[in-house]
Parts: C-alpha cells; structure tokens; sequence
C-alpha cells in the first residue's frame, strides 16, 4: 500500500513516513498540491495547513481514494468542505501514529467491503435475473410466507423487495 504524505512541514512529513515505513507502508511526501497530482497513491495523508494552496482539486481527483486529511483546528474550510469533496476523514495534529494508521486500515478494510458488497450483488443480480414473478413486488407487506420448493423465487422476491425498500429483510426458509 503507497501512501502519499502532503505536507509543508518537511519534518513531521519525514517523521511520518518514517514511521509508517517502519510498519510496512511504501510512502512518498509532497510539499505542494501541484506536485502531487500526478502521483499514483491508495492513501492520501493530506494537510490542511498548505499556505497559499487549494486542496480541492486534489481531494476531487483522488475522492475515490482514502484521504485523510491532517488539520491543525476544526473548521468549515479544514473538515466541513473537504469531506463533502470525497476526504474520508481527519485527525488533528499532533495525533498518535497508532490512531493514524488505525483510521488508515479502517479504510482500507471499508474499501474492501465495498468492492467484495459489490461483487456479491452483480453475482446475485446475474444469478436471479431469468427468474420470473408475476406480481408486483412494490404490494408486497411483511411479514410474508411463501411455501415452495423453488428456493431462488424466494430469493428473488426478497431482495426484490429489500432493494425497493431500502430496507433489510431477514429470511426464514423451510423447504414444504
């Protein structure tokens, strides 16, 4: 995992990637937005403290990656605006490099369930997509019993309801 440290203090900067070079991280430090643009990271440490220099651009591009953003204070310019941008989170300085790199595993686990949640509903969605149901889903009120031997009709009823619901629905099955 590379992890894309911008910060214009160029000690804490070095301080930092040492310490995350010592727990296995593959780091590199930036002093400027500009520069770091064309980087290629899965982690982005970013602080809010860069006189003169606009996060956003860099936040929007990399939204999909993790950036956490490094602030000095809470405010709507530190933390309010740059989360809404696609920073995932913060932590202010001076912090704990095991709080750091916690947050930083967090999110890549979270990143992971993401791409795994995402893989099981493209595999549901393929495997249930030539079943048919001959009622409308949207009428349906729970609870609700169906007796059959066709196990995927169920399973297509109830996801079928649960993504027009928003809502999770929990299954008990016996087979009649």
């Amino acid at each position: 995992m590379k992890i894309i440290i911008v910060e214009n203090e160029l000690y804490l900067a070095q301080s930092i990637a040492s310490k995350l070079n010592e727990a296995g991280y593959d780091t590199e430090t930036y002093s400027s937005i500009k520069e770091t643009m064309n980087s290629e990271g899965d982690v982005y440490l970013l602080s809010t403290n860069l006189p003169g220099q606009n996060t956003s651009p860099l936040i929007t591009k990399f939204k999909d990656k993790i950036i956490i953003l490094m602030v000095n204070y809470i405010n709507n310019d530190t933390v309010g605006e740059p989360l809404r941008l696609g920073a995932k989170d913060y932590i202010v300085k001076p912090f704990m490099l095991e709080d750091l790199m916690r947050k930083i595993e967090h999110y890549k686990e979270y990143q992971s369930l993401q791409k795994q949640t995402s893989l099981y509903q493209e595999y549901m969605h393929n495997l249930l997509q030539d079943i048919e149901t001959n009622f409308d889903i949207r009428k349906i009120t729970t609870p609700l019993v169906i007796e059959t031997n066709y196990q995927r009709l169920v399973d297509k009823i109830v996801f079928q309801h649960s993504e027009q619901t928003n809502t999770y629905t929990y299954i008990y099955s016996t087979r009649r």
